[in-house]
């Protein structure tokens, strides 16, 4: 079954090989700096990164 989640800090390091799985390596570079920086992001109303994670793997980021 696939949970889908706010995607949280911690996440980042899975978060980074789900996206070094899907782009090149000069992509996944800028997509993960971007990451990185909206999960620091403190707008109103707030930045929505989820997760998709199946038997605790996370398998999918969207932001």
């Amino acid at each position: 079954m696939i949970t889908i989640s706010r995607a949280q800090e911690t996440d980042l390091g899975s978060i980074q090989k789900v996206i070094e799985t899907a782009f090149s390596d000069e992509e996944n570079k800028v997509i993960m700096n971007l990451a990185q920086e909206l999960s620091k992001e403190t707008t109103i109303p707030s930045i929505k990164s989820l997760i998709a994670e199946v038997d605790n793997q996370l398998i999918g980021y969207v932001s």
